[in-house]
C-alpha cells in the first residue's frame, strides 16, 4: 500500500495514526527521516485505504506495547465503577 502512496511504510503508518487520531511518537536518527516524517503529514490516505489498514489490526494480542493497553483497560475500568459509585 505504501508504494501506491509512493511514500515508505513508516510514513504510512506514521500518517494513518495521524489520521486515526493518534499521536504517534517518532524518532528521527537523521535529517532525512525527520523531513520524510513531516512529509507524510502532507498525505491523505483514502477512506477505502484506511478500512483496510484497520482490518490489520489484531488488538491486543498483536500488540508490541502491552503495558499500554493493560494502563488504558485497567484506567477505563477504574473510571467506569468510579461512575457506577456516583449513582
Amino acid at each position: 500500500m505504501a508504494e501506491k502512496y509512493n511514500m515508505s511504510t513508516a510514513q504510512l503508518l506514521l500518517r494513518y495514526s495521524s489520521q486515526k487520531g493518534y499521536t504517534p511518537i517518532v524518532k528521527a536518527t537523521s535529517p532525512r527521516h525527520l523531513y520524510a516524517n513531516i512529509e507524510a503529514e502532507n498525505l491523505v490516505i483514502s477512506e477505502k485505504d484506511m478500512a483496510v489498514l484497520d482490518s490489520w489490526d489484531e488488538g491486543i494480542e498483536g500488540s508490541l506495547c502491552m503495558s499500554f493497553h493493560i494502563h488504558s483497560h485497567l484506567s477505563a475500568e477504574r473510571h467506569s465503577s468510579v461512575a457506577d459509585e456516583s449513582d
